[in-house]
């Protein structure tokens, strides 16, 4: 799989990321983690995305690719995981 968008976002000690994926058969998949001890990762496969062309080897998607539903799912989890930071000592 190729990494075509990440972004990573730190509140306090907790620590959140977002990479999008491509498979070479062309499937899309997006998967939300959080570093450390912390097993409430998500991921999902985008169905039906019209995807701009493909950034050069090395380089990423800007924001602005993203889906704004992959967005608000994204800040849902991460207000969900700094709601309940089983994981912080």
């Amino acid at each position: 799989m190729r990494l075509i968008y990440g972004r990573g976002d730190h509140f306090g000690r907790l620590s959140c990321g977002l990479d999008m994926l491509l498979r070479k058969d062309g499937r899309l998949f997006v998967l939300f983690y959080s570093p450390g001890k912390r097993v409430m990762y998500r991921s999902y496969e985008l169905i039906g995305l019209k995807l701009p062309p493909l950034p050069e080897r090395g380089k990423l998607y800007e924001d602005d690719c993203v889906p704004e539903v992959l967005r608000d799912l994204y800040e849902d989890w991460t207000t969900e995981c700094i709601e309940y930071p089983d994981d912080i000592d």
